[in-house]
């Protein structure tokens, strides 16, 4: 969204602007996606498991990557024609209603927000150094 807005103040048109983001997202879940997978392997080799595309199998991965290549391309060709028609006013006010929802909840009790305690930390998010 802050890449959208961003575009949007040095001049794009929102449906540019979003084409703009999609595309800068590219590289960067492209890089994320390969860290992760070279830090899997590396975990998978030191244990001696397979990885998942060893178990899996070629074909369905691919398959995978496809499927969803082409429903994000799907998915940014709605939201730029949505865009046009609407620009960024639902966004906003969407936000808006689930920041007053969140906050009711906080508020009564429903939600609590507190930091997480050095064990959770641990088994939720690997080591704690």
């Amino acid at each position: 969204m802050m890449t959208i807005t961003g575009g949007m103040f040095c001049g794009l048109r929102p449906s540019a602007a979003a084409e703009f983001s999609f595309l800068l997202g590219m590289p960067t879940l492209l890089a994320a996606t390969l860290k992760e997978l070279y830090s899997n392997y590396k975990d998978h080799r030191d244990l001696g498991e397979p990885m998942f595309y060893e178990v899996l199998g070629g074909v369905p991965v691919l398959v995978g990557l496809l499927v969803a290549a082409v429903s994000a391309a799907f998915a940014v060709k709605w939201l730029v024609g949505f865009l046009n028609r609407h620009g960024l006013a639902p966004f906003g006010w969407y936000r808006v209603v689930v920041g007053l929802a969140l906050a009711g909840l906080i508020v009564g009790g429903v939600v609590t927000i507190k930091p997480e305690r050095a064990a959770e930390r641990t088994v939720m998010g690997g080591s704690s150094k």
